[in-house]
């Protein structure tokens, strides 16, 4: 495992544990029911993993709970919202029905649980006043690969955003700004991530981002959005 820089153990160790916790809750919705059984939301769950893109729409327009167009570790789907929670209720964890599960902090990845390469923590370093990632200077990743080491690895972070213009997502278009993050790996390279907002709420309705080096890309879109809309 690469040295770990200063100050970064603790966050590591925290990490770990949000791990922990969302390897723990992706059990309560996969649960069988007594008698086994399904419960409804695991029945609803087993028709959205593996989706085709064209489907995703059809499946957001039938299902009644919050809901991401979801690609990540060559996987597509339309995954549910299993739990809200945390600060400003700003963590969700979003699952599919092989308990593949993604956490959202203030609406982008932080951790996921149930892929081949599994990210364990990313930390944004943001001005005190704001938990925004597109407000953040620089960045911290941790991630375990398929064979099962973990890695860290660090990037500073320059964001430029681009005029609002309409998006298409998979229920509804929206004018976002699209918002271009240039993350310079310390060694390893460049990636360009972009994330969609909302330019009034500054809400993140989509995202593409190479979480760590080399990464496979992760990219979403909220079909269904957990907030209160006007």
């Amino acid at each position: 495992m690469p040295a770990q820089p200063s100050g970064f153990r603790g966050r590591l160790r925290a990490a770990s544990l949000h791990y922990g916790v969302i390897s723990a809750l992706t059990l309560p919705m996969t649960a069988c029911t007594q008698g086994g059984g399904t419960t409804p939301m695991t029945n609803t769950l087993s028709m959205l993993w593996g989706s085709s893109s064209s489907a995703m729409a059809d499946y957001a327009q039938q299902v009644p709970y919050a809901s991401l167009a979801l690609t990540m570790d060559g996987n597509q789907a339309l995954v549910v919202m299993a739990y809200q929670g945390g600060e400003n209720e700003s963590r969700t964890l979003w699952q599919a029905k092989d308990r593949a599960t993604l956490e959202l902090r203030n609406g982008t990845p932080f951790a996921s649980a149930g892929f081949d390469n599994e990210l364990l923590g990313i930390d944004y370093a943001t001005p005190s006043s704001t938990n925004s990632p597109l407000a953040a200077t620089s960045l911290s990743v941790q991630w375990r690969d398929a064979a099962g080491q973990q890695h860290v690895a660090n990037a500073h972070i320059s964001t430029h955003c681009e005029p609002a213009a309409p998006v298409q997502l998979p229920l509804i278009t929206r004018t976002l700004e699209a918002c271009h993050q240039r993350a310079d790996w310390q060694q390893a390279g460049t990636s360009v991530n972009t994330l969609w907002r909302d330019p009034v709420t500054k809400r993140i309705w989509a995202g593409d981002i190479q979480p760590w080096p080399d990464a496979q890309r992760i990219a979403w879109q909220v079909a269904r959005p957990w907030w209160p809309q006007n």
